[in-house]
């Protein structure tokens, strides 16, 4: 049986490997919407990084299409990599007629730590007898039993965990129709970690009737 030392490395490693995709931890979906459904959605990603917004909307426009939701990437209806002003954005609005506008962030990251102050474990077989006293080596079933002994020395874990809010807009009336939030650990492969969050949100709006 695992000591309860023991657990917590395992409970790291389970988190820091099983764990690392994204998780929705919460949605809210408006209590006045009626519907329709939406037919055509604006896709907006946030991020410093150009080629991760390109890639992430070109990625939420193709799964909404394949699910055959008519969709539109907001960079290619702009040019460079900075912020839209409001003006800007009415415009693509009414340019593409989409009739909702879906905007992903992150919204916060947080480090987290945790500490596993190591452990000795001891495992013998029946009785030890020890002919001599003193030194636990001074017989053979002394030796044998310190063989047995495992040591794992103290051991720090920091990862990073990201917090993702993602909002869905209704573009008459200006109106928040659904709000999601998700969490993950700082991605290995960036390309699979949005696939994967798109896949969560997209989930969601189905089952609220959204799309």
């Amino acid at each position: 049986m695992l000591s309860p030392k023991s657990w917590l490395v395992v409970c790291v490693a389970t988190l820091l490997t099983a764990c690392a995709g994204p998780t929705m931890i919460g949605d809210w979906l408006n209590p006045g919407f009626q519907g329709p459904a939406f037919k055509k959605i604006l896709v907006m990603g946030i991020s410093p990084d150009g080629n991760v917004r390109r890639i992430f909307e070109d990625q939420f426009v193709a799964e909404l299409q394949a699910r055959n939701v008519d969709a539109v990437a907001s960079y290619r209806q702009t040019q460079g990599d900075g912020q839209l002003g409001e003006d800007q954005i009415r415009e693509i609005m009414r340019k593409t007629g989409a009739g909702a506008v879906v905007v992903t962030r992150v919204a916060r990251v947080d480090r987290e730590t945790v500490v596993n102050p190591g452990s000795t474990r001891v495992t013998t077989f029946g009785p030890v007898r020890n002919h001599w006293e003193g030194h636990p080596h001074d017989s053979f079933y002394g030796l044998y039993r310190s063989a047995w002994t495992t040591h794992m020395p103290p051991t720090v874990h920091e990862f990073d965990v990201y917090t993702l809010e993602t909002n869905l807009w209704s573009v008459d009336g200006n109106e928040l129709v659904w709000s999601g939030t998700t969490e993950s650990l700082a991605p290995s492969n960036v390309f699979r970690e949005i696939e994967q969050l798109i896949g969560l949100v997209i989930d969601a709006w189905v089952k609220r009737g959204l799309i």
